[in-house]
């Protein structure tokens, strides 16, 4: 692999695109230099297209073009900078502008169209105000682009100079309860590569749903190197309690500075996972409870399916559960309607009671049911979390219990 730096023989390029040969200006007032850094490089690996124009006289309406090519991405690096040297004894202003280089395609990649644009005075110019057009063309460069290393096997392809592969959770001590989200934020760095090359990362742990929120991606430079961040987001949401072991995460990536494969992990965690919490519900005081709209519903329903004592103990619990219902969707609070629900649903199945809202879909064979229950889930764990439509939580609510009712309607 050919080093970082200059690469390629810088190309001199002196002209003066005068009207006439009588121009007062000679070929060292204006120059015009162009180098590729390197001159070889890896497919969807970066190089770098440097230009600086020298001027010794004035230049009026400058503009600076860069390089185009037909298999490869070109950006410009920030907004350029102007500065002053001396060379043979002569003042120079020098413009420089850098170009990153991205090749989708391996073999000659011929980069063109880098031009100098301006006007100079000159003493037989035909305008009004004693200026001529000036324009340098830049010379064709030609990069040399290898393919993809056979070593590489069939891991993906990410050549990089650098990468850092990172972590952080919430909570940090990495415990929780069943039916509650951890939060995982996992963030790759690869220097030398744009982020939209970065490969996504896909998390299976067994025990958990895992809910991945959008994902992030950014480039900055760093000196005329592009960085590639991507950053991912999950909520792991553990289905069941005890300790759950989240696997060794593993990032194939191909080292520029060693050529060859290199492999960023991140290592195994244990997680401590608490029964959950049925019972968080709030109540609400005797003095303010309210008429629950589909309470007769609800115990007409019941009164399908039980009688006798069994009724009246059913009716007891039910209309606990069901002010708790009532309560949590006033509250327009996901979490509140979540934990009413288990709470409800303890009554349901007392031997048995689903810890999670993903358990208690599965007791339920009503398709709106569950796309309710799934909706309650993504206000807890997807990427906009907190307060919902009150509305809408008590419709979801409602459907949950009428999918529940016709349950018992076909048992008996």
């Amino acid at each position: 692999m050919v080093s970082w730096g200059r690469a390629c023989g810088v190309l001199l390029a002196l002209a003066m695109a005068a009207m006439n040969a009588a121009a007062t200006q000679t070929t060292q007032d204006v120059l015009l230099e162009v180098e590729l850094i390197p001159a070889q490089v890896y497919l969807q690996a970066q190089a770098v297209y440097r230009m600086r124009f020298f001027q010794a006289v004035d230049v009026r309406d400058l503009k600076i073009s860069g390089p185009s090519a037909r298999l490869a991405e070109v950006r410009p690096i920030g907004t350029g900078t102007v500065n002053e040297t001396e060379r043979n004894g002569r003042r120079y202003r020098v413009h420089e502008r850098s170009f990153v280089v991205f090749p989708f395609g391996s073999g000659a990649l011929e980069l063109t169209g880098a031009r100098v644009e301006g006007r100079v005075a000159a003493i037989n110019a035909t305008s009004t105000d004693g200026r001529q057009p000036l324009r340098l063309d830049a010379p064709v460069q030609t990069l040399s682009v290898r393919p993809v290393p056979s070593a590489l096997g069939t891991n993906p392809w990410l050549p990089a100079r650098s990468l850092t592969l990172s972590e952080s959770w919430t909570p940090a001590d990495l415990q929780t309860r069943t039916g509650q989200a951890l939060r995982r934020q996992i963030r790759i760095e690869a220097l030398g590569v744009d982020a939209a090359q970065i490969p996504p990362v896909a998390l299976v742990v067994p025990g958990m749903l895992i809910h991945a929120e959008a994902v992030k991606l950014e480039n900055r430079t760093v000196g005329d190197v592009n960085l590639g961040v991507r950053d991912q987001t999950f909520n792991m949401v553990a289905l069941n309690d005890g300790e759950i072991v989240v696997p060794q995460l593993r990032l194939p990536w191909w080292n520029l500075k060693d050529d060859s494969l290199a492999i960023s992990t991140l290592t195994s965690r244990t997680l401590g996972v608490l029964p959950g919490d049925v019972t968080a519900a709030p109540q609400p005081a005797k003095t303010t409870r309210t008429p629950v709209p589909d309470l007769s519903l609800w115990l007409s329903g019941l009164g399908i399916l039980c009688a006798g004592t069994l009724l009246a103990w059913l009716k007891r619990r039910a209309l606990k559960a069901e002010w708790a219902l009532q309560h949590a969707c006033r509250s327009a609070s996901s979490s509140a309607v979540r934990d009413a629900l288990l709470q409800w649903a303890a009554v349901i199945w007392p031997k048995t009671p689903p810890t999670t809202l993903e358990a208690l879909a599965q007791r339920l064979n009503d398709a709106q049911a569950r796309n309710a229950l799934a909706s309650i889930d993504r206000g807890l764990y997807g990427p906009i979390q907190g307060a919902c439509d009150a509305a809408a939580l008590a419709t979801a609510v409602r459907s949950v219990k009428q999918s529940r009712r016709r349950v018992f309607v076909t048992q008996i």
